[in-house]
């Protein structure tokens, strides 16, 4: 494996997000910042609170952006 490949796959380890990790959803209408609560294969549950208010997503990993 090349020292690109190798610089490649950590750079794409680093953009996807883990649990407890900031992110902004790709949705039409949705601009605000979310938690990811949890990530079950290619979905992640994110969750916004407001209060006593709890928005909680699930979505697709192509959905997801980390801050």
């Amino acid at each position: 494996m090349s020292e690109e490949q190798k610089w490649l796959e950590s750079r794409e380890s680093e953009k996807k997000a883990k649990v407890g990790d900031w992110v902004t959803v790709k949705t039409v209408g949705l601009t605000e910042r979310y938690v990811v609560e949890s990530i079950e294969g290619d979905f992640y549950t994110v969750i916004q609170k407001e209060g006593t208010y709890t928005h909680r997503l699930t979505l697709d990993k192509n959905k997801v952006r980390k801050l």
